[in-house]
């Protein structure tokens, strides 16, 4: 009886793998299974060219909500926190995408003191809560700031904007917000 069960759970997970390594893409027919929205449909819908938010096309190479308004280029403040999360989660793993482009975004503030200087960042949990993603800032006037007399406390909402750039440090690529400032 002992080895009936572990023949049939290992029958099970052989059928299940075969099942999941079974499907392939047909070169020649896509199909579309779930109609809902991408991320990418979202923010496009969201991108305007400045004429008027409501009604304006979407550029085609957009891949990030544009707020005409207020002069940034990504502003993360006008999407869902589902959005919000999958936006930096994009910004952070491809970085080159955004390098040079302003960003508002609004989130927990974070400090962390590491590799002889503090670290400043905005967290966003997603819509569930249960992760975090986030990105350092450095204020444009920072030489002339101290910690904590001139910074939120930990955990506030706080919106901030600035330039997304990229810097490495022990051998590892961070992306931040440069020359930012908090709104």
């Amino acid at each position: 009886m002992k080895y009936a069960t572990i023949i049939i759970s290992i029958i099970i997970v052989i059928v299940f793998t075969l099942g999941l390594s079974s499907c392939k893409a047909n070169n020649s027919k896509s199909v579309i299974v779930n109609n809902s929205p991408t991320v990418d449909d979202v923010l496009s819908s969201r991108t305007t060219d400045g004429s008027d938010a409501g009604t304006s096309e979407a550029t085609p190479d957009a891949a990030f909500a544009i707020s005409p308004s207020n002069s940034v280029d990504v502003d993360l403040t006008v999407l869902n926190s589902t959005m919000v999360y999958s936006e930096v989660y994009s910004m952070v793993t491809s970085p080159e995408t955004f390098i040079g482009k302003s960003v508002r975004m609004s989130g927990a503030f974070a400090m962390q003191y590491g590799e002889g200087r503090n670290y400043y960042a905005v967290l966003i949990a997603d819509a569930t809560a249960c992760c975090a993603q986030g990105l350092e800032f450095v204020l444009e006037n920072s030489d002339s700031l101290s910690y904590p007399k001139d910074y939120p406390t930990v955990g506030n909402t706080v919106t901030v904007v600035g330039t997304f750039n990229t810097y490495d440090e022990g051998g590892y690529t961070y992306c931040e917000l440069v020359d930012a400032h908090f709104e």
